[in-house]
């Protein structure tokens, strides 16, 4: 009986193992004050064509204020490409799901940075249906996310086909350095199939 209950208790909560959204449901993550985001995990599944995410923050040496969310960036099934404002790190993000679109509309929380910020950076995009993981080697955070939704729409002499293939988005980060002696990095992350 208590392992029946475990389970569905486990079905119930949907967010075990460090993940921040349950499926079909809000993300909506900030981190503390004087951190910045430096490394997000996300896996999909297909029975209900959505992620989940894992977004962890470190501090960043230098002082940071002036934070505030922005308004969506994207409609469903739409590509997006964000960049902070200004001397501004990524340092939280929002998103609501919609089971018709399968997709996510996204925000996100920038704080200025009291510093110096590199050129930006992007590092490899993400797989579809994949469990994946970014992560911004020290002295680097994540400034902006590029995204587009892939529903697998072909164009055949005019006609549209809608197959339902992957419904999943696809993610680029943009990652600046916070010291001035690092100039470059190797992306470490891994593409992991589901």
């Amino acid at each position: 009986m208590s392992t029946t209950f475990v389970y569905l208790l486990t079905l119930t909560i949907g967010t075990i193992d460090g993940w921040m959204n349950a499926m079909d449901k809000e993300l909506n993550f900030k981190c503390p004050a004087g951190t910045a985001v430096y490394e997000i995990n996300s896996k999909h599944d297909n029975y209900f064509e959505d992620r989940v995410f894992e977004i962890l923050c470190r501090p960043t040496g230098k002082s940071s204020s002036g934070c505030q969310w922005t308004g969506y960036v994207n409609s469903f099934e739409q590509m997006f490409e964000f960049q902070c404002p200004n001397q501004s790190v990524l340092s939280g993000m929002e998103s609501i799901h919609d089971n018709t679109a399968e997709d996510r509309r996204w925000k996100f929380y920038c704080c200025s940075f009291h510093g110096t910020l590199s050129e930006c950076q992007k590092l490899p995009k993400t797989h579809l249906d994949y469990a994946w993981s970014l992560y911004a080697p020290d002295n680097f955070v994540f400034r902006g996310v590029a995204s587009s939704h892939d529903d697998n729409y072909h164009s055949i002499q005019h006609l549209q086909l809608h197959d339902n293939a992957y419904e999943d988005r696809q993610f680029e980060i943009g990652c600046r350095t916070t010291d001035k002696t690092t100039t470059s990095y190797q992306w470490t992350g891994e593409l992991k199939e589901t």
